[in-house]
């Protein structure tokens, strides 16, 4: 592993960070119009699941990147292995 790479629960922080930036989203074009702040609940919902999903997406990407640099990290202590 890593160091500064934290495994588990806070992996998954960009899932709620981007769905608490969604419905923040919803809730604050609401407030903008100057409408009841929880009007169209469709679009709320709309807000909330596209930032899960940005996050989620995001979260993949995250992973993705670690292990492609445990991969090349791996490959790199092979290549002076063989050379020395």
């Amino acid at each position: 592993s890593l160091p500064g790479y934290q495994q588990g629960p806070m992996a998954w922080s960009s899932v709620v960070y981007f769905t608490v930036g969604g419905l923040f989203t919803g809730i604050y074009s609401n407030a903008i119009r100057q409408g009841p702040w929880f009007r169209k609940p469709q679009f709320l919902l709309a807000c909330t699941l596209g930032g899960s999903a940005i996050g989620y997406a995001f979260h993949n990407l995250e992973e993705n990147q670690h292990k492609q640099l445990l991969q090349l990290v791996e490959k790199q202590k092979q290549a002076e292995n063989s050379s020395h």
